[in-house]
């Protein structure tokens, strides 16, 4: 189920960073590089969330 509302928090971050920058660079949406940024959000998000990005000390 995480995983589920990881990918979904991922896509709407995405939705919302690609509808604001491109509206102040004055330039159309587009949502296919939304869809990746999401997409490379999400594999980030959960690389870290299980334990596979670790900080050494």
């Amino acid at each position: 189920m995480r995983f589920i509302i990881t990918i979904l928090w991922s896509f709407a971050i995405s939705l919302v960073l690609g509808y604001v920058l491109t509206s102040m660079g004055g330039y159309e949406f587009k949502i296919w590089p939304v869809i990746l940024m999401g997409s490379i959000f999400s594999l980030i998000a959960l690389f870290v969330g299980e334990g596979y990005i670790k900080e050494e000390h």
